[in-house]
C-alpha cells in the first residue's frame, strides 16, 4: 500500500539509495535503486577505477530526490503512482531492449566473475615468481592493470553502440 507519509522521516530513511522508495510503499522501485547503486560500488570495488564512483553518488542522489519529490507529490497524484521495477530506459535512457536484458546481465555476471577470478588466482601465480624481482613487479603491474582495461574497453565499446544506435535511429527518423 503506497501512501505518503512523514516528510521528516522519509528525508532520514532517503538518505540510503532506494530505502526512501521502500519507506513510501515503492518496493519494487526502491530495490531497483538500491541494487544500481550496490552494483555500481561492486563495479568500482572489483575493477578498482575509483575515478568512476560518480556513478555511485548519481545513483544516490537521484534516490534520494526521487523519493522526496514522490513524497511531495499531491495526493492525486500520489495515489495513481504505480510501482515497478526502475529499468535504465523507464528514466528516459533506453540502453538496451528489454528482450535482450538478460543476455547483457549474463555477460556483465561473467565479466565480473572473471575479474573476481583473476583478483584469486593471478596474486597467487605471481608470489610465485617472487625470486625474478623485474618479471614480479611485471606481471603485478598487470595484474592491477588488466581489470581497469577491460571496464574502460567495455565502456568505450557501449559508447560506440549506443553512438551506433542512435545515429540509425536518426537516419531511420528522417527517412520517415
Amino acid at each position: 500500500m503506497t501512501r505518503q507519509k512523514s516528510k521528516f522521516l522519509n528525508f532520514f530513511v532517503s538518505m540510503m539509495p532506494g530505502a526512501g522508495q521502500m519507506y513510501l510503499g515503492f518496493l519494487k522501485r526502491g530495490v531497483s535503486i538500491m541494487l544500481y547503486f550496490f552494483a555500481s560500488i561492486a563495479i568500482i570495488f572489483i575493477s578498482r577505477i575509483e575515478e568512476i564512483a560518480f556513478i555511485s553518488v548519481v545513483i544516490a542522489f537521484f534516490a534520494f530526490f526521487d523519493s522526496i519529490s514522490l513524497n511531495g507529490m499531491p495526493p492525486e497524484a500520489f495515489a495513481q503512482k504505480r510501482d515497478g521495477y526502475l529499468a535504465l530506459d523507464s528514466i528516459g535512457f533506453p540502453l538496451i531492449k528489454k528482450e535482450k536484458t538478460p543476455i547483457y546481465f549474463g555477460w556483465f555476471l561473467v565479466i565480473v566473475g572473471l575479474i573476481a577470478v583473476w583478483s584469486i588466482v593471478v596474486p597467487s601465480a605471481i608470489d610465485s615468481v617472487y625470486q625474478n624481482e623485474a618479471l614480479y613487479y611485471t606481471l603485478w603491474n598487470i595484474y592491477h592493470l588488466t581489470p581497469r582495461v577491460v571496464v574502460c574497453l567495455i565502456a568505450i565499446i557501449g559508447g560506440f553502440t549506443l553512438i551506433g544506435k542512435k545515429k540509425k535511429a536518426i537516419k531511420k527518423s528522417d527517412h520517415d
